[in-house]
C-alpha cells in the first residue's frame, strides 16, 4: 500500500469538532386553582436538551394533572395522574464509549474538517461514503487507511440509536 505525505500541521483543539456546545430549554405552564372544598392544578412542561455531542439530543413532554375534593371535615380525596412523552437520540455513553479511542489516540496533526467535508456535500446533504468518485482524487479517509467507514462523521451520522417511551402514571 502506498502512502501519502502530508506535512505536520498542529491542529489545536482538533477534538471540539466532536464535542459542540451543549444546552438545555425548558419551558413550563401551569393553571390552578379553587375554593375551600375543591382545588385543581394542570400543568404543561417542554424540556429540550441538546448533547454536547454530535447528532444526539433529548425531549421530553410532561402533562400533569391534579385535584383534591373535600368531601367532609375529616374525609378528603385527592387524585393525581401524569404522562410523560420521552424521545432520546444517541445518548451520551458512560466510560470509554462514544469515540474515545478515536478522541485520545488521534494525532495532533488530524483535521476533522477534512473528514466532514469528505461526508457532507453542499446545504449539508449527505455524501454516499461508499462511492469513491465522492472524494477528492487519490484522497483517502484522511488519515485513516483506505476506508471510508473509518470517518468518524459517518459513524456519528449512521450508527444510530432511538429510545422512545411513553408513560402514564396515576394515584
Amino acid at each position: 500500500m502506498m502512502g501519502f505525505l502530508r506535512p505536520y500541521s498542529a491542529q489545536p483543539d482538533n477534538w471540539k469538532a466532536f464535542f459542540p456546545d451543549g444546552s438545555v430549554v425548558s419551558h413550563n405552564v401551569a393553571i390552578s386553582g379553587g375554593n375551600d372544598n375543591a382545588t385543581g392544578r394542570i400543568s404543561y412542561t417542554r424540556n429540550d436538551t441538546k448533547a454536547n455531542i454530535l447528532n444526539s439530543n433529548i425531549q421530553s413532554n410532561v402533562f400533569n394533572l391534579g385535584s383534591t375534593l373535600k368531601v367532609s371535615k375529616k374525609v378528603s380525596a385527592e387524585v393525581t395522574a401524569s404522562y410523560v412523552n420521552f424521545t432520546r437520540l444517541n445518548a451520551p455513553t458512560v466510560g470509554s464509549g462514544y469515540l474515545g479511542g478515536v478522541i485520545y489516540s488521534m494525532p495532533r496533526d488530524y483535521n476533522p474538517y477534512v473528514d466532514f467535508d469528505n461526508t457532507y456535500g453542499p446545504n449539508n446533504s449527505r455524501k454516499d461514503v461508499l462511492t469513491p468518485g465522492n472524494f477528492p482524487a487519490g484522497s483517502p479517509a484522511y488519515p485513516y487507511s483506505g476506508s471510508y467507514l473509518a470517518n468518524q462523521y459517518w459513524n456519528i451520522n449512521n450508527n444510530n440509536t432511538l429510545f422512545n417511551r411513553n408513560g402514564l402514571t396515576g394515584g
